[in-house]
């Protein structure tokens, strides 16, 4: 055994032994409180030191690792070589286990004056348990004889410095959404259905920035890398992440109710509980291979599938069956007196989160769901579905945030309410005419750009109202800002985006959007240290006066033999211009009527639109026996200089003379097309035209061709300031709630411990009434 194997079991013994230590604990003996911390720290230091192993292996290059092999190699750079640690499914779940631990450790320091320690740790040391179990499961650490030089690399799309961020960053956020998990199933374990609440609150807040910060790095590196354009395409995988997000926007509201008004006891519960489950479960679809037919994101299934079945199911059992054991002695309140206060505000807030976040989730598990029996095959959502079925409820949200903010927490009156909206109304009625001036008249559009800048304005004047009192009770309003100005971005970049095809001809310029594109050719850039090629295209803009090269990278990766296209874009302040090549072509011409073609791949000469589909082999068996010869057939389809189309299979073969002999295909106007050579291996073939003008062939065709998208995209800098703005506001509140808290214990409402053999219980703590705009921000 390895020492990595070694440390991994060294902490799922010690973790398997706090547990019922914990549970004996908080069942009154006080006497294990020592040992559950030693176990719990030794769970710790476990994972730690295999994680320090893994790490130190990666970047001394220690191939002897099935894991470290397929996944590094000597030619990363320091950053990128780290970022392997979780480039795959072992890594990853190490990943997971080392915050888990860390905030293992977190726990037990925050409640080390608590009463609460042994109901919160003993199903948060369950959940990291089993996530160390899985991890140790999949194997980070299994070795292979005969180790390589070198490893097979990360994955070429992988090698971006964003994704060395993403990862850690989306974990953290899984992480910390066990927190509320732990002190929600504490709460119904000790029947103190309020002292939660202010306790998790932080958790809560730091799962919410942690994963909507990993989300919108996801976003932009798709949005640098991947070449179509956009930064979020309703994949299965970025859906999963998506959804646990979602129920923890749900479960801040909520808390916000129940910190102030005491309601929502059971809500909150639940989001609490299934905000988890939904991390669990996203887990089991990115990872059992039930995707991989429907997302380019989902891991390749290992044998982890029973793994994670019972663990979405055990954690569903306990968390839901307490619930409902406990839930008729939940007290609950009215959730709202009246439709004019923020009681009834934040409950719309709430269900318009839980609403999206159900949508979202059933579609993304119609892959999961279409393996019942009912249905005839396996069946995924069309992506195009979600936007306009989510679309409604993002305007609810929008109307909700602008007014909310504004209301008392009992009732409003109508006038107060109206003159508080004078400024707001006359600033979106302003940016209403203004959008007509500028001809955006699209209803939806313009529906959306006037509710988010309705929600802007009230948000802002607010924030403007409440400085003077102190900035960190700005936290919710900013990141309602936010929301705005992401919204009005989204509509710029998807209502409002135009894109337009070109097929460009070495130093034959084009024009799209009042700018010329030049195809200057294959270049290798300078900065570039792996040395790989990039079509560089020339781009000239009158309006502004400017002049810009683009690069964009186009080459193969050699590890691979993939082809890997990357854009290039020019940032401006309101519109990006994106450049994204699709295919290139060197000069069609090496010598008179000569091409070269891969299999999938189309060409244009002397008329003819040509697309290689494939090779027609000969049965090896007859062509060993003699009963046939080795033959090899091209099919080709063709359209001919009028538009008609028709497929052709010239051929070549080797005939009893061991003499290659050529089978041309016929085309229109005595034009014929051979085959010159083949190579069934790499899937190429040399074709040459007959009875065609080879004096006269047009410039053209001894030129580099290259297909490029050019995609204005209006809006884009607000979609990342929006997300800028959103999340540094959930890290002021997170500031705020985090100082909330008295001398003695770290979280505020943490009782001090009984020692006594009962089971400790809390008062309840009095709710702070007020209606003033001042007194809570809302996150």
């Amino acid at each position: 055994m390895n020492f990595g194997n070694f440390a991994i079991g060294v902490a799922f013994v010690s973790g398997l032994l706090a547990i019922p230590t914990y549970f004996l604990w908080a069942r009154g003996q006080m006497g294990l409180k020592p040992i559950a911390r030693q176990l719990a720290v030794m769970m710790v230091l476990g994972v730690v030191m295999a994680s320090g192993y893994m790490l130190i292996n990666i970047m001394t290059h220690q191939f002897q690792y099935e894991y470290i092999r397929n996944f590094s190699d000597r030619s990363l750079p320091p950053l990128l070589l780290a970022s392997t640690f979780w480039g795959g499914q072992a890594g990853s779940f190490l990943l997971w286990a080392f915050w888990n631990v860390i905030f293992a450790l977190v726990l037990i320091w925050g409640l080390r004056r608590s009463a609460w320690e042994p109901f919160v740790l003993t199903p948060y040391l369950l959940v990291t348990v089993c996530i160390i179990g899985i991890m140790w499961a999949s194997g980070p650490f299994r070795t292979i004889p005969n180790p390589p030089a070198d490893g097979n690399g990360l994955n070429p799309l992988l090698q971006n410095y964003w994704m060395a961020i993403h990862p850690p960053l989306l974990f953290t956020g899984f992480t910390t959404m066990a927190g509320p998990f732990a002190f929600a199933v504490a709460a119904l374990w000790r029947r103190d259905y309020d002292g939660w609440v202010k306790m998790s609150r932080p958790w809560v807040l730091l799962a919410w920035a942690c994963m909507g910060t990993g989300l919108a790095l996801g976003g932009f590196w798709a949005y640098e890398s991947l070449g179509w354009g956009g930064y979020w395409g309703w994949d299965p995988v970025e859906n999963s992440s998506l959804v646990p997000w979602l129920f923890a926007s749900a479960l801040l509201h909520g808390l916000v109710v129940q910190g102030s008004r005491g309601g929502f006891k059971r809500t909150n519960l639940v989001l609490a509980i299934v905000g988890y489950l939904t991390v669990i479960y996203s887990t089991f679809l990115t990872r059992s291979g039930v995707l991989g037919d429907f997302s380019v994101h989902s891991f390749v299934e290992l044998g982890l599938m029973g793994y994670l079945v019972a663990f979405i199911v055990g954690f569903a059992a306990i968390g839901l069956g307490l619930l409902v054991w406990r839930w008729r002695n939940i007290g609950q309140r009215v959730l709202y007196s009246h439709v004019v206060s923020r009681e009834f505000g934040l409950v719309v807030g709430v269900s318009v989160f839980v609403v999206i976040a159900l949508i979202v989730g059933i579609g993304t598990s119609m892959p999961v769901i279409s393996l019942l029996p009912v249905f005839d095959s396996q069946v995924s959502i069309d992506l195009g579905w979600y936007g306009p079925t989510v679309a409604p409820f993002g305007l609810v949200m929008l109307l909700a945030m602008a007014v909310t903010p504004l209301l008392s927490w009992k009732q409003s009156k109508y006038g107060s309410l109206i003159k508080a909206l004078k400024w707001p109304l006359i600033l979106t009625g302003i940016t209403l005419f203004a959008c007509l001036l500028l001809n955006i008249i699209y209803p939806v559009g313009l529906l959306f750009i006037t509710a988010a800048v309705f929600a802007i304005a009230t948000n802002a004047m607010i924030v403007r109202r409440i400085w003077r009192a102190g900035p960190l009770k700005l936290g919710g309003y900013l990141s309602h800002m936010g929301v705005g100005l992401l919204f009005v971005g989204i509509i710029g970049t998807s209502v409002y985006k135009q894109t337009a095809s070109l097929r460009l001809i070495q130093d034959e310029p084009q024009t799209a959007f009042g700018q010329q594109f030049v195809l200057n050719g294959m270049i290798i850039p300078r900065d570039d240290p792996q040395q790989r090629t990039a079509i560089q295209v020339e781009v000239l803009d009158p309006e502004n006066r400017e002049t810009w090269v683009a690069q964009a990278p186009y080459y193969i990766y050699p590890k691979s033999g993939q082809l890997i296209i990357h854009p290039d874009i020019r940032k401006r302040l309101w519109s990006d211009l994106y450049l994204s090549p699709s295919q290139y072509e060197m000069p069609n011409q090496v010598e008179p009527g000569l091409i070269y073609m891969g299999q999938g791949e189309t060409k244009t000469a002397f008329g003819y639109v040509l697309t290689f589909q494939e090779f027609n082999l000969p049965d090896r068996d007859a062509m060993l026996s003699g009963e046939a010869l080795p033959l090899v057939e091209a099919v080709i389809n063709v359209t001919d200089p009028e538009g008609n189309q028709s497929t052709i299979s010239p051929s070549i073969e080797i005939n009893q003379n061991q003499e290659q002999v050529g089978t041309p295909a016929a085309l229109s106007d005595d034009a014929t097309l051979s085959v010159v050579s083949v190579s069934p291996e790499s899937q190429l073939v040399a074709l040459q035209f007959g009875n065609v003008d080879l004096e006269n062939i047009p410039p053209s065709e001894f030129k580099a061709t290259a297909f490029i998208q050019v995609t204005q995209e209006p809006g884009i800098n607000l979609v990342w300031a929006g997300i800028i703005i959103g999340i540094l506001g959930g890290l002021v509140s997170l500031v705020r709630r985090w100082r909330e808290r008295s001398p003695d214990d770290v979280f505020v409402g943490a009782p001090q411990p009984r020692e006594t053999g009962s089971v400790p219980t809390l008062q309840p703590q009095k709710p702070v009434h007020t209606a003033q705009v001042e007194s809570e921000a809302s996150s």
